[in-house]
């Protein structure tokens, strides 16, 4: 099976979940698919915003990276999705 549908049949069960879970803020949860998929969603109890993805072995130095660059450089914010 492709990865990439693989992948997308993971986030949709995965959404499912959260769903039912009741965890969500007015149970949204947004499946992005981009070159790397993300669900995105609002915990509501805490009111954090999750970008979750998946087997993205260097998205925690991406961010970092990004948040390093917008400290150096706070006019890129705007530029920031």
């Amino acid at each position: 099976v492709e990865p990439r549908l693989k992948q997308n049949a993971m986030f949709k069960k995965l959404m499912k979940v959260l769903r039912k879970s009741r965890l969500l803020e007015h149970n949204q949860c947004l499946h992005i698919k981009a070159k790397v998929p993300i669900l995105k969603f609002r915990l509501s109890q805490s009111q954090v915003d999750v970008d979750l993805s998946v087997n993205i072995y260097d998205g925690v130095r991406n961010s970092q990276a990004i948040r390093k660059n917008l400290m150096l450089f706070p006019q890129l914010r705007p530029l920031i999705i």
